[in-house]
């Protein structure tokens, strides 16, 4: 992707419906105007700085050491909502850095991942980018109002574990919310529970939250064992996307079904189970004509 795309006028975006375009431009202008509100008494000290230097490389290594396979994650994931590890390090700034500082760590991982991937449109990422920082604002807000006397930081205690849940539940949900309604907007036709991804891409999300607020605690009291988390993050990186990368492997992106090769893998083994029980085994082969025009659905009850 030419770098000449990066310049607004060269954007798909405008040729976008009218209701898909003003809906990514009011989340941009809102996420701007959070940005603008965020330098409002700031206050910014050194360890500050240290912390966001720290939040910036952890970031960056997990987006090299990640980069290959996520890029195949984002091809299987066109067309609904695509998750990953990294938001550990933007909601472990958004817990212990003051604002401005959180969104520029949170604008520094969308920018990098988008210059070393080069899979979407860089008005997706921006517009990704704005939804994260919508998402954080809110979180500031839910700890701030809960533990006001905390943040930036970490107080720990009953307080600091429901101000963090909060602020959590806050950040997953607009994030969410937002980044489903512009998958639906701009594909009217799309298949909902396509949009809104697998469950096993919020035990993903659930996961790097986690693992954020673990990363700030740690950046505060122990920053040291940093390195040590980095480490076991990248370890688990892989070992977490194998259930994608099963799924993706054996479904038709196209209608969300079985594919070819893993009914022949389902097949054979039920041939050899009924070969091996002595039982008779059935099978219902239906034609479609018009497949995609077909809104109804075939139940096959096998029976013994």
């Amino acid at each position: 992707m030419a770098v000449s795309n990066w310049l607004p006028t060269r954007w798909a975006l405008w040729s976008a419906p009218s209701v898909v375009l003003g809906y990514v431009l009011a989340i941009d202008a809102l996420a701007l105007a959070v940005l603008g509100a965020s330098f409002i008494g700031a206050d910014v000290h050194s360890p500050d700085w240290i912390r966001f230097a720290v939040l910036v490389a952890g970031s960056a290594i997990h987006i090299e050491a990640g980069r290959e396979i996520e890029r195949v994650r984002l091809v299987v994931a066109e067309g609904s909502t695509y998750v990953n590890l990294k938001s550990m390090w933007m909601f472990a700034a958004i817990l212990i850095l003051p604002p401005p500082l959180a969104i520029a760590v949170i604008a520094l991982s969308f920018v990098h991942s988008w210059a070393r991937l080069r899979r979407s449109p860089p008005h997706r990422c921006f517009f990704s980018g704005a939804t994260v920082v919508l998402g954080s604002a809110v979180a500031t807000m839910c700890l701030r109002t809960i533990n006001p006397d905390n943040h930036p930081g970490f107080a720990g205690g009953l307080i600091g574990l429901v101000a963090v849940a909060a602020a959590a539940l806050a950040y997953w949900l607009i994030n969410f919310a937002l980044v489903v309604g512009a998958v639906l907007l701009s594909n009217p036709e799309a298949n909902a529970r396509k949009a809104l991804g697998q469950l096993s891409d919020q035990f993903i999300v659930a996961g790097a939250l986690g693992l954020g607020t673990s990363t700030a605690t740690l950046l505060i009291f122990e920053p040291w064992l940093t390195v040590a988390l980095l480490i076991t993050v990248l370890g688990l990186h892989r070992a977490l996307l194998v259930g994608q990368f099963q799924f993706a492997a054996r479904t038709d992106l196209n209608t969300g079904l079985t594919n070819t090769a893993f009914w022949h893998e389902i097949a054979a083994k039920e041939l050899e189970r009924a070969h091996n029980n002595n039982t008779s085994l059935g099978v219902l082969y239906l034609d479609l004509d018009h497949f995609f025009r077909t809104t109804g659905s075939a139940q096959v009850i096998a029976a013994p």
